[in-house]
């Protein structure tokens, strides 16, 4: 009977042992779990293995920085790593002797021994002189106003009651190449009479060695005048004649005119005294409109000239060419040549120059360059060169 009841209890009892069971299973998968016991100590002791190593790690770096931080452990000036002084052997010094006379006149600077300067020249390209340079010429002076912008004006012009200027902006200098914006204005003005010539364009210069550089460029005209002049008031300089006749009936007639004017030419640089240019410009095309047609004009400004001219211009009718040795010297800059133009004359005005140079960056080096050669040169010829400067730059 006792062994009956048991076997009943046992029966009715096995479900919730097998509930439990899948309980027990069920748990050990959920986190904190004893079934996760074993993975979670191991993944522990690698994490406070971890941040042991961290620890020992940082505790070096603060060791390493205390050690930089503290003077006394680092090396003393003039020793070397461990605290071991310099030993400088002076036995094999020998003594470098007196300069000579000959040998400080030797050292003298000159320009045809110095490099050349590729941006010297600012007529026929896009470079412009240095901040306060002055440029006196025979028939223009420029000044660099600021930095990499040039003004200028024709004195002639001006002593003959022509206002003129002229302006050059070096406003892009990427690498070899610059890029340059010029403009001018000229102006006429008598009894009954005005004119005026205004030109905007633009030029280009490429550096494609140190001694060798390209350039190029062009220039847009317009022409105006009112009216006509009284010709006894003007100088046979802008007339280009003495005696002219008065031409009647034009007191009323106007003149409008465009052109365009295009430019190249090369420097090759022998050192920064010499140079030899090349040069080349035509006039292909120009427009012009008056009203009333003159039957005959005087050659005022070359109005004569650009009558004849209208639309497409044959190159052979419009162009100047000319090749010219370019020599610098401490102030003076002058440019002698020869070549030839369809106006006859007209490429005189490429290839003679003369003028003078002051100021500027490059000046001021060249004369420091010469007074510390000087100093140096009468602290030979007194026997001693303790009082001589260094050299500036």
């Amino acid at each position: 009977m006792i062994l009956l009841t048991l076997a009943v209890l046992w029966v009715a009892a096995g479900p919730a042992f097998a509930q439990d069971g899948e309980d027990d299973s069920t748990a050990g998968d959920e986190p904190g779990s004893p079934a996760d016991d074993g993975g979670s100590d191991a993944e522990d002791e690698d994490a406070e293995d971890e941040d042991a190593e961290d620890e020992d790690a940082e505790d070096e770096d603060a060791e390493d920085e205390d050690a930089e931080d503290d003077p006394g452990e680092q090396d003393p000036p003039g020793t070397a790593p461990g605290g071991m002084p310099y030993v400088i052997d002076t036995a094999a010094a020998k003594d470098p002797g007196t300069l000579t006379e000959e040998q400080a006149a030797w050292l003298k600077p000159k320009l045809r021994l110095l490099p050349p300067n590729p941006r010297a020249p600012t007529d026929f390209t896009a470079y412009t002189l240095e901040w306060g340079e002055l440029k006196l010429g025979l028939n223009t002076v420029q000044v660099g106003l600021l930095p990499n912008v040039q003004v200028g004006s024709s004195l002639p012009l001006d002593a003959l009651r022509v206002p003129n200027a002229d302006l050059k902006i070096d406003f892009a200098r990427v690498g070899p190449l610059d890029l340059a914006a010029t403009g001018a204005g000229y102006l006429l003005r008598r009894e009954g009479f005005e004119a005026s010539y205004i030109t905007a364009g633009g030029m280009a210069s490429l550096k494609i060695l140190e001694a060798w550089s390209l350039h190029g460029g062009a220039t847009y005209g317009w022409v105006a005048s009112d009216g006509f002049p009284d010709l006894s008031q003007l100088s046979h300089w802008i007339t280009g004649a003495d005696d002219l006749d008065q031409v009647l009936g034009l007191e009323e007639a106007s003149l409008r005119a465009r052109m365009l004017h295009v430019e190249a030419a090369t420097d090759v640089r022998i050192n920064r005294r010499d140079s030899f240019v090349l040069q080349v410009a035509s006039t292909p095309w120009a427009e012009v409109v008056t009203e009333p047609v003159p039957e005959q004009i005087p050659p005022i400004f070359g109005l004569d000239r650009l009558l004849a001219l209208n639309g497409p211009i044959p190159v052979k009718e419009s162009y100047t060419a000319s090749i010219a040795w370019q020599i610098q010297w401490k102030h003076a800059q002058l440019r002698v040549g020869v070549g030839h133009s369809s106006l006859p004359g007209a490429w005189l005005t490429q290839c003679l120059d003369f003028s003078w140079r002051f100021f500027g960056t490059t000046r001021l080096a060249e004369y420091r360059q010469r007074r510390a050669w000087r100093r140096n040169q009468r602290a030979v010829e007194e026997g001693s060169l303790d009082g001589a400067p260094p050299a500036e730059e």
